[in-house]
């Protein structure tokens, strides 16, 4: 198949149509115009044909992203990213007084449902 070249004062005409329109490919090419007609069918032609955009770039499937994935990265790796992550963000300032803040809350929670309900865990503990 040749390559077809589209006239450069003739690009985006079609696009524009269908913006100034708002109707859709489908319905352009019902038309009564018969450019706009014939354009229209060119999109739907032009949209199934191969187009070569990023030559050199394959489209990837799940098995070979997978594949991939898998030869670039071992367990160990991913473990040890991981591990390295973690013990940075516990070993930080902001998340050690997070882990206080929260336990001071949970403790003052405890206290205050202990004082509401005093009548019911001190008779237990009386008899």
């Amino acid at each position: 198949m040749s390559n077809i070249e589209i006239n450069p004062k003739n690009k985006g005409k079609f696009t524009a149509t269908k913006k100034r329109s708002g109707k859709s490919t489908e319905e352009l090419t019902h038309s009564k115009n018969p450019l706009t007609r014939k354009r229209a069918i060119f999109a739907q032609n032009a949209k199934k044909w191969n187009h070569k955009k990023n030559e050199g770039i394959e489209r990837l499937d799940s098995n070979m992203l997978m594949q991939l994935v898998t030869e670039e990265l071992t367990r160990s790796d991913v473990d040890s990213a991981i591990s390295r992550k973690l013990s940075s963000s516990y070993d930080s300032s902001d998340f050690k007084s997070a882990v206080r803040k929260v336990a001071a809350d949970v403790i003052e929670d405890l206290y205050k449902t202990l004082w509401n309900r005093s009548s019911t865990w001190k008779n237990g503990v009386t008899r």
